[in-house]
This record gives C-alpha cells, sequence and structure tokens, in this order.
C-alpha cells in the first residue's frame, strides 16, 4: 500500500544488516557527541559574556496599562523577555508574521509557556512575552486562540506594551536595571 508516495520514498532508502545499522550508528553517536560538548562549550562561552547596563527607559503597554523594563521584573530578580515577531505595519508576503497574527513558530512557543510559567517563578524569574504590534491586536489574537496569557511588546522606539504575570516564562536571564 503506497500513501502519498511514502513507500516509494521509504524504499530509496538503505537498508542494511544489523551489524552495519549499529556500526553506522556508533559513529553517528560519536558525532552527536562531539557536537553536545562544542554547544555545551558555546552556551558556557554566552553565559560568560558581560551584560550590558540597560540605561533607555523602555515601557510596555498591556492589560493593566504601562510599565517600565524594571518593573516587568516584579517581585522578582530575574527577567527573561521573549520577542514575539509581530508587527502589523510591516507584514508582507515575506514576513513570518501577518497583520493579525504573531509568527507562527512564535504562536506555537507562546501556547507553551504557561506550564514553564510557575517553575521559573519558583527559581526568582519572571517571564514576559514581547512585540511590536499594538496591545490591542495582541489581545484581538489572545482571545481569538483562546489563551489565557497575557501578551505585550516593548516601548520608547518601539510601540507600548505590557505583559501581566500569566505571560512571564521561559529562557535567558537579565540582571535588575
Amino acid at each position: 500500500m503506497d500513501f502519498c508516495g511514502l513507500e516509494a520514498k521509504r524504499m530509496q532508502h538503505k537498508v542494511v544488516s544489523h551489524n552495519e545499522w549499529l556500526e553506522a550508528r556508533k559513529r553517528h553517536l560519536a558525532d552527536e557527541k562531539e557536537f553536545t560538548k562544542q554547544r555545551d562549550r558555546l552556551s558556557q562561552a554566552r553565559r560568560d559574556l558581560p551584560w550590558e547596563r540597560v540605561e533607555k527607559d523602555y515601557e510596555f503597554e498591556g492589560p493593566n496599562g504601562r510599565a517600565s523594563l524594571s518593573e516587568l521584573f516584579g517581585d522578582r530578580s530575574q527577567l527573561v523577555i521573549y520577542h514575539a515577531m509581530f508587527n502589523p505595519d510591516t507584514a508582507s508576503e515575506s514576513t513570518t508574521w501577518t497583520t493579525d497574527a504573531p509568527c507562527m513558530v512564535c504562536s506555537f512557543w507562546m501556547d507553551n509557556f504557561d506550564g514553564v510559567v510557575v517553575h521559573l517563578n519558583h527559581r526568582d524569574v519572571t517571564m514576559a512575552a514581547v512585540s511590536y504590534a499594538p496591545y490591542e491586536h495582541l489581545a484581538a489574537y489572545r482571545k481569538r486562540m483562546g489563551r489565557p496569557r497575557r501578551n505585550s511588546r516593548p516601548s520608547t522606539t518601539w510601540p507600548a506594551g505590557r505583559s501581566g504575570s500569566v505571560a512571564r516564562a521561559a529562557t535567558g536571564r537579565a540582571s535588575r536595571p
């Protein structure tokens, strides 16, 4: 039985004995382990980078009005900001976002933040999702998608946007200004 040409594709793949497969898998595993070591070194080098003092007055707007960057930390000492690519003013056929929705990959990741937030909060980390889109666009998208989280966006040179505590979650770290 052929499902959409899958049988033909599968048959083009090399089929070998168990011993040949095991040898190929061992070579591949050695490459994976070296890649892991390289990624670990690169990750450590990133963590060792110096921090930059934030002197600009960023402002965010969200469901509770405006807030400064410092206020996004809440009562925690670390802040993770996830930049969701969404700017209705620049949306086009060449962008991953549209005039009424963030980037599809950003949307996928944001769909999964809620379960992570509680763990970060217990580790003194707050997360905010931000975007160039006006808050009204984010709120409309959130409602359309049935999401409880609050999205936001930064301002000054960026349009304003603030995230509430539910939108706070996941990967990186910043020092309180």
